[in-house]
């Protein structure tokens, strides 16, 4: 690595660590990107979901011995039948306010 002052092992050592958690940090602030449904977490945890040009929250409800697994709208009181809407993509959702 050519910066164009003298600096021994552990300056460049301690530098390119510096790098590395700056380039870490601006990943973190990327804004999340669409996925493929087949990608998305099946452990009950809520994600934006899209579908037929709709976005909505879903989570995965697993499989019973009454029922097939299903993907389920995150609507209090309601929940999706098996192959009724089935969402092409997924976003996580944001973080919450700060300080709240």
């Amino acid at each position: 690595m050519a910066i164009g002052i003298e600096t021994d092992n552990s300056e460049k050592s301690a530098l390119i660590k510096g790098l590395e958690a700056l380039a870490a940090g601006v990943e973190r602030l990327k804004p999340p990107t669409w996925q493929p449904i087949a990608s998305a977490p099946k452990d009950g945890r809520a994600f934006l979901a899209y579908a037929d040009g709709k976005i909505t929250t879903v989570h995965w409800i697993k499989e019973s011995p009454d029922r097939e697994a299903f993907w389920s709208l995150c609507v209090p009181g309601t929940f999706t039948l098996h192959n009724f809407w089935e969402p092409t993509h997924w976003m996580p959702l944001p973080a919450g306010p700060e300080g709240v």
